[in-house]
């Protein structure tokens, strides 16, 4: 949208939460006669962090709720575009990893805690209306979170070694145990769950518990990421300290290949119904939430601070977890069924 002087022609990415960067792109930002002078997103005054003629690099605001952009010029003039803001559902959390949806549209996240600090509270669940409450409060170091088809949560204890079943709000069983530090859990249609060992081991566990060595990679001195595709193949991320990290492909007989190696700090992943992927960046000054298309085509999708979870519920709705808060925006991408 324009007016006579100052002109926005896209924004980028076209969707962001909270002190996420974005780049406005077009006309008339430098000109001496009607350069622009501030930049309001939600009323509320953004950082602007580059300036050019032809684009404005800002970060949002905290607080700011709402995408509407206004660029004011020293002219009295103003230029307006509107973008996707995320809302913010929950905070004071320590996330690790990805968030996960009921078939409902309940989230739960994790208060995770120091290695063998025991929280008050382990996975607090927020309604589709954002109401939040503490739902399991008994497990050490919750990390990783998966639902099965039938709607029963599964959780790992990286202190632990563990793997719990969820059978009610409050209620854990051992459902496996002795898997070296847990992090990353998935689980197949056919209700087989691979849980990661992030010193090099990817574990199979049978719907009875029975345990296997399913497949090996690199170690991680951080955590395993997890998602499955349409075909059920098994894609981990490896953060690490390193500048550039990697992610793996698993195939269903335990085969892996190097996937991508293109991110500095890929954490949690997801795939929508299409069969694209969703890919965490949490690397300080590239972080967002990047799609690696199944063309192959990789597009910057949220602004973001750093991120450690993504998950799609049925309804069009994303949830992007940071390493304290939880976000939701509607995209209208829909989630790979469970």
């Amino acid at each position: 949208m324009k007016n006579k002087n100052v002109t926005i022609n896209k924004v980028v990415p076209s969707a962001a939460i909270e002190n996420g960067v974005i780049e406005i792109y077009g006309e008339g930002f430098t000109a001496d006669d009607y350069a622009v002078d501030s930049v309001l997103i939600d009323n509320i005054v953004a950082r602007k962090k580059f300036v050019s003629e032809d684009k404005i690099v800002v970060t949002i605001p905290e607080y700011a709720r709402k995408g509407e952009i206004v660029l004011g010029s020293n002219a009295d003039e103003k230029a307006v575009y509107s973008i996707v803001l995320g809302s913010k559902l929950a905070d004071n959390l320590h996330c690790v990893d990805n968030p996960v949806v009921d078939n409902e549209g309940n989230w739960y996240v994790t208060y995770s805690g120091k290695r063998d600090e025991s929280p008050e509270v382990s996975i607090f669940k927020v309604t589709r209306d954002g109401a939040i409450s503490p739902y399991i409060t008994n497990i050490k170091n919750a990390t990783s979170m998966a639902f099965n088809k039938d709607g029963i949560l599964f959780v790992s204890s990286r202190f632990e070694g563990m793997l719990y079943k969820v059978l009610s709000e409050g209620e854990v069983e051992v459902f496996a145990e002795n898997l070296g530090i847990p992090t990353g859990v998935a689980i197949t249609q056919s209700g087989y769950i691979y849980v990661g060992d992030r010193t090099g081991k990817i574990y199979k566990i049978s719907p009875d518990g029975q345990t296997s060595l399913f497949a090996e990679l690199p170690e991680s001195l951080v955590a395993y990421h997890f998602a499955l595709d349409l075909d059920e193949n098994l894609f981990v991320s490896i953060p690490d300290i390193s500048s550039v990290s990697s992610i793996y492909m698993i195939d269903n007989f335990g085969k892996s290949v190097l996937f991508y190696a293109g991110f500095g700090r890929p954490q949690g992943m997801a795939f929508d119904k299409d069969g694209n992927l969703y890919i965490c960046e949490a690397k300080v000054g590239e972080s967002a939430l990047w799609c690696l298309k199944s063309t192959g085509e990789v597009l910057k999708i949220v602004a973001s601070p750093p991120l450690i979870g993504v998950a799609f519920d049925q309804k069009g709705n994303l949830g992007l977890a940071t390493a304290t808060s939880l976000y939701k925006l509607r995209l209208g991408i829909y989630g790979k069924p469970h």
